[in-house]
């Protein structure tokens, strides 16, 4: 499992939390922005293959905006697989500095497959 977070750029999106169990999207997130529209564009890359997603979605536009949450997610799904191919035998460890109910965010990734 490959766990990557992207910090986004130029939109109301703050950030981006990818799960890939080898190439295929095991669970995306999109922190910020239009909450029911991320929330669905990520239940909807469930289970699709990375390279799929960036085809369809890479280069979407948000208004006057030369990106958007979409193409966002597209950046971080290529910095999460670049980060695999990279590191084969990556050690995924997470940690939190966060309030109490962090936690539950750290036992879902040690469930998906972080090593620590």
């Amino acid at each position: 499992m490959t766990c990557y977070t992207y910090k986004t750029k130029g939109t109301c999106s703050q950030r981006v939390e990818v799960i890939l169990d080898g190439t295929i999207i095991k669970e995306a997130k999109i922190i910020g922005g239009c909450y029911g529209n991320l929330q669905g564009i990520a239940n909807l890359v469930q289970g699709m293959e990375a390279e799929e997603v960036i085809r369809r979605v890479k280069g979407i536009r948000c208004g006057f905006k030369t990106t958007s949450c979409p193409d966002q997610l597209a950046c971080a799904l290529e910095g999460a697989l670049a980060l695999k191919d990279q590191n084969p035998d990556i050690k995924v460890v997470v940690i939190t500095m966060g309030p109490p109910p962090a936690e539950s965010m750290l036992r879902e990734c040690l469930a998906m497959g972080a090593d620590e």
